[in-house]
């Protein structure tokens, strides 16, 4: 039966609410990745020194700039491990649409179902969330290993 219902839901990706659900999700991840980036940047720019003074080596300029460059390097390999996991926590979210969108399709006699708790589906979510970013790093010591 559980199946049946996936490959329903398969079927119907084409559906003006399972597309909203991914761009959404994809538009939130990459605007939350570009936000801790801004974040990032700025940090930088209020804790590091444009110079520093080493004894016996002088005045050493373009701190921040480096710092910045290896950061912006970190962070986008980063990005690249974290994408999957936080696109499919905002997916997550906002997943009653989806359901929404197949039991009007497939189950029109039923009545509707209530929508889940705020709290529960951000709980749910943040759960789903955590276990992809461990299963990545699981991964990626697998790979290495």
């Amino acid at each position: 039966m559980i199946w049946d219902a996936f490959g329903k839901a398969l079927a119907q990706m084409g559906d003006t609410r399972f597309l909203r659900v991914l761009a959404l999700g994809i538009a939130l991840t990459i605007g939350l990745l570009i936000g801790v980036y801004v974040g990032f940047v700025w940090m930088i720019g209020m804790f590091v020194p444009d110079t520093m003074t080493l004894p016996w080596i002088g005045e050493i300029g373009g701190i921040d700039t480096a710092i910045g460059i290896g950061g912006a390097i970190a962070l986008i390999i980063a990005s690249v491990f974290l994408m999957v996991p936080v696109a499919s926590a905002f997916s997550g979210i906002f997943l009653d649409s989806v359901a929404d969108a197949v039991e009007a399709r497939h189950y029109p006699a039923l009545p509707p179902a209530d929508a889940p708790p705020l709290g529960d589906t951000l709980i749910s979510s943040f759960n789903f969330f955590f276990l992809l970013v461990f299963l990545n790093i699981l991964g990626l010591i697998l790979f290495f290993w």
